[in-house]
This record gives C-alpha cells, sequence and structure tokens, in this order.
C-alpha cells in the first residue's frame, strides 16, 4: 500500500472559495469525529439506562470527556423515562432517520431502539403505503416502525406469483454478502430479515388493505410471521431453508433498508429530463460510486439485473449542499463533490461467492437435488432465471452460477452518459452481454474497464464542469471510501 508520500489525489478539487472554511470545519470535524458530539453520547447514555444498566465510570475517562460524561450524568439522573426521552433525542439529532440508518455512528443505537425492527407491534399500521407501481415480479410497500414519538421506516418487498424471483435467494444474498459490504461500500442497502404471509389470501388482503385503505387489519403480525433460521452460513442450515423456500414461494417476503425519494439512474440520465443538463455534469462521479465497489468485489458478485431503474440515486442533504467523496484505489486518492449517495436494488438474481458457498453449489448441489424444488430446478418456485437454464439465460448471458465482469455494464449501455461518447464501449445486447477480458483503460469490455478510463481519462475531462457546479455549494459532509477492506468513514461537518 502506498505511503501518503506516495499517495496522489487526482481530478476534482473542493471550490476554492470554501477553502478557508474547510480548513475550519476539518477541525471541528475531527474534534467530534470519535465521540459523536454531545448529542450522541447522551443517547448512548440513555440507551445504557433502557438496558438497565449503571451509570458509567467516569474515573478513567480522560479529562475532557468526564465533562461531557458528568453533565449527561446529571441530566439523565433527572430524565423519568429513558426511553421516551431517547425517541426525543433521535427526534432532534436524527430528523431523517434514513440518513441516521445509512451513515455514522447512529445506526447500532437506531437498531435497538427499534429493536431490530422485528418487533412488528411496533409498525404504525394505518400509515403503510405502495411504493411505486405494482410490477410482474411484485409490489414493494413502505412499512413505518414508530416508538415514543419518533418513526424510522422499511421497506416490504412481496411477489406475485409462484414463478417470480425467489425472495429467500434475495434475502439470502443480503444477509449473507451485502450486508458483509454496507460498511465497506455505500452503494449497498441492507435486508434485515425474511418474513411469510401466513396465508395467500391473506398476502392479498395485506395487499387491497394498503391500496384501498380499509380498515380491516389492525396488527401486522396477524398477517407476517418471520421466518426464523440460525447461522445460514452453515451447510446444514441453508439447506433446509432453501429446501423450504420452494415451498408456496409467493408468501415469501422480506424487509429492507428504506431510503426516501430514489432516483433511478434512468431518470437522472434521460436527455429529456428538465435537470439533464446538471446531472450529466455528476455522472462520472455517479457511475463512479457504483462501478468502484463492482471491481472491488470481482469476481465475488455480479448483479445480473443491473437495469438503470435498480441504480438509483439519493440526496441525503436538501438545497445547494455537497459531500466531498475521496475514493482511495490502488494507491491514489480520487476526490470529488457530490450532491447524490447511489445505491444499488433488487439482489434477486445475484451471482455471490460469501466464503461458504457460491450461488452455483446452491443451485447444483440443494435446489436442483430438493424433491420441493422439482421439476427443472425449481423454475416453477422462482429459480428459473437464477439456475441458468432458461432461454432468456442462454440469449442473454444471464448465468448466475458464475461471475461475469462484463455483464453488470448494462446499466452504463442503457443510459448511455455523456461522458461515454468519447470512449471505445461495447455491449453486445440490450440485456446482457458475453464476459470479454481483452478490454484495457481504451477499450471499456469490463467492470474494471470502466473504472480504470474513469480514473484516468474521464475525470479530468470533467474537473472544470464539475468544479463550476458546486463553486458556491456548501459542503455539509465527507466521505472516505478504500479498496483494502476497511470500513468508509463518513464525517458531517
Amino acid at each position: 500500500m502506498a505511503t501518503n508520500r506516495q499517495r496522489k489525489t487526482h481530478h476534482m478539487r473542493k471550490p476554492k472559495s470554501h477553502k478557508k472554511s474547510h480548513h475550519k470545519q476539518k477541525r471541528q470535524t475531527k474534534k467530534y469525529s470519535k465521540r459523536g458530539g454531545f448529542g450522541l453520547a447522551l443517547s448512548k447514555y440513555l440507551l445504557n439506562m433502557m438496558d438497565g444498566n449503571k451509570k458509567p465510570n467516569l474515573d478513567n475517562q480522560p479529562a475532557k470527556n468526564k465533562k461531557i460524561d458528568q453533565a449527561i450524568s446529571e441530566l439523565s439522573s433527572k430524565l423519568a423515562n429513558p426511553t421516551e426521552n431517547l425517541g426525543k433525542m433521535l427526534s432532534v439529532m436524527c430528523k431523517d432517520p434514513d440518513n441516521c440508518l445509512s451513515m455514522g455512528q447512529y445506526i447500532p443505537m437506531m437498531k435497538r431502539f427499534f429493536n431490530n425492527f422485528q418487533d412488528l407491534s411496533l409498525v404504525d399500521i394505518k400509515s403503510i403505503k405502495s411504493l411505486g407501481e405494482q410490477s410482474l415480479n411484485g409490489y414493494v410497500f413502505e412499512i413505518p416502525f414508530k416508538k415514543n414519538g419518533y418513526t424510522s421506516y422499511t421497506v416490504l418487498k412481496s411477489t406475485n406469483i409462484p414463478s417470480s424471483d425467489n425472495l429467500f435467494y434475495e434475502y439470502y444474498v443480503g444477509k449473507t454478502f451485502i450486508n458483509k459490504y454496507i460498511r465497506k461500500f455505500p452503494v449497498f442497502v441492507e435486508t434485515y430479515d425474511c418474513y411469510r404471509y401466513n396465508s395467500s389470501v391473506l398476502a392479498n388482503t395485506f395487499k387491497n388493505f394498503v391500496e384501498n385503505s380499509t380498515n380491516e387489519i389492525t396488527n401486522l403480525n396477524k398477517i407476517i410471521t418471520r421466518i426464523k433460521h440460525t447461522d445460514l452460513t452453515s451447510i446444514s442450515e441453508f439447506t433446509k431453508m432453501f429446501k423450504d423456500s420452494c415451498s408456496e414461494p409467493e408468501t415469501i417476503c422480506i424487509l429492507m433498508q428504506h431510503f426516501n425519494n430514489l432516483t433511478s439512474f434512468k431518470t437522472v440520465f434521460d436527455e429529456k429530463s428538465p435537470n439533464y443538463q446538471i446531472n450529466k455534469v455528476d455522472g462520472p462521479c455517479l457511475f463512479y460510486q457504483l462501478y468502484f465497489a463492482l471491481s472491488v468485489l470481482g469476481d465475488k458478485y455480479t448483479h445480473y439485473d443491473l437495469h438503470s431503474e435498480n441504480v438509483c440515486v439519493y440526496k441525503p442533504y436538501s438545497g445547494q449542499t455537497y459531500m466531498l467523496m475521496r475514493y482511495h484505489s490502488n494507491g491514489s486518492v480520487y476526490e470529488f463533490p457530490s450532491e447524490y449517495i447511489v445505491k444499488l436494488i433488487d439482489y434477486g438474481r445475484n451471482y455471490i461467492n460469501n466464503g461458504t458457498v457460491t450461488t452455483k453449489e446452491i443451485v447444483s448441489d440443494v435446489v436442483c437435488k430438493s424433491s420441493q424444488c422439482n421439476p427443472t430446478c425449481g423454475k416453477f418456485f422462482g429459480y428459473g432465471i437464477i439456475n441458468g437454464l432458461g432461454n432468456a439465460n442462454v440469449s442473454y448471458n444471464i448465468n448466475p452460477t458464475q461471475p461475469n465482469v462484463s455483464h453488470d455494464l448494462r446499466a452504463l449501455n442503457e443510459t448511455n452518459p455523456d461522458f461515454l461518447k468519447n470512449e471505445d464501449f461495447y455491449y453486445k445486447d440490450q440485456y446482457g452481454t458475453p464476459e470479454d477480458l481483452t478490454g484495457d483503460v481504451n477499450r471499456i469490455r469490463s467492470i474494471h474497464d470502466l473504472r480504470a478510463t474513469l480514473e484516468t481519462a474521464v475525470f479530468p475531462r470533467y474537473n472544470d464542469m464539475v468544479k463550476a457546479k458546486y463553486a458556491t455549494w456548501t459542503k455539509v459532509a465527507e466521505m472516505d471510501v478504500y479498496d483494502d477492506g476497511r470500513d468508509y468513514e463518513f464525517r458531517v461537518i
């Protein structure tokens, strides 16, 4: 790994108009980076009280920390209900629960406050609503959890028919692979839990309840039940669970992380969009956020359904504000401002190698050998794409039983962003392409080629345009993302 003296920082520096204030802000960020300030410390103290623990021992603390903890101790001793007051504290410190659950030090605190989103009695049943339009594959609901006056949101994803992509497989991908990289790459979305509707009839009843605002459901516990399991990396456990997944697969649903107002790449890079001229400036930086992560994961992961509506942008802060993002890549640092964080969704057709098992082994050793999943290797139970045996698999090189470092360029091919028009890029069909390892920085044939092309050729071309866009904007946060296995770092200014 390069030393600090060897490391180079490339492209898209912070706007000159913010230089002085940046240095002042940086000192403030450094001061509170370890503790997160008084609010975070008080919230942790309240959680400690909720758990029935005694006041912390201040004897061995540094002097500067003792003052904060002593103040917190005096204040907390006057609070009759720590759970209720933690809710009030979160209402102040985490006004946007999606942000707090996505970045920063409040993540474990919020999960504990909401019992890891497993207590369905906390669901505000009357505020559940549909998200987006119902598709052939399924439908999605926004599920609000409310406790002591504070609300946080989740997403419940369901299927329509038995042959739709099996949601237990998507859950398995999320829990055993994607969630391991949540703190490495901000592009991923967390998977919480897997449930079953208590019957197909109840699934339809619930869907009608949400769509028509009827009053016939008062408790979500009567509609869905969490699928319990032990260690999913255990061969015996995941074998049992995959066999069970072929039984009434249309009743399986998964609870996932929520993001408000996601906008797809399809919309962002639509030349007819009124914001296109502004968005195209961010094109290289947005694609880099996505393909940096995919390139680092390499042969461990292929999405295989990476169309332009499965890649979205999320704007954490309103108005003309930006985050300074630094990607540490092969000893160099690629730095750029961005108002957006990119999010990759829908993991139901992914190839994974989670260190215990690969998708190929799941299909060949479990699904195809299970009497519950036969005939035709789970085709009628949601494994028709995953098993790699269907017509679409052959025609469009969709084969989730093996990795393909070229296939995930589909989003690039569909959107045809402005920066691509000067590049040598090849993608065989609308829905897929065979793996091609012959490319390089001048010939984009794989996710690795695209990452290199952005770093060496595209970023310098767009540097001035990006600086011009953000020249008068306000920096509100900094993020450092690494390719060496370290967690990313996020600091609010």
